[in-house]
């Protein structure tokens, strides 16, 4: 009975983490993302920005999953 449990056990991480791969497979990344110094401190409080600024689509989002990173032509607005 202990072995069927843990069996069951195992076989919900698996599919849980199966289906983690697959959803971040999904979701675009940035290139050389790790590269660009980004402060939310200074858009916000220095510069005046507002978080729709940058993430437009922040407020139509319906998962915490949507991907709100903006893309650089967002980002040429201002640099």
């Amino acid at each position: 009975m202990k072995k069927l449990g843990f069996l069951g056990i195992i076989g919900i991480v698996a599919l849980f983490s199966i289906s983690n791969l697959f959803a971040i497979k999904d979701t675009p990344r940035v290139k050389n993302s790790t590269l660009i110094k980004f402060s939310h401190k200074l858009h916000i409080n220095d510069v005046g920005a507002s978080c729709t600024d940058c993430h437009g689509k922040a407020a139509s989002s319906t998962s915490e999953v949507d991907y709100l990173i903006p893309d650089m032509q967002t980002c040429f607005t201002c640099h």
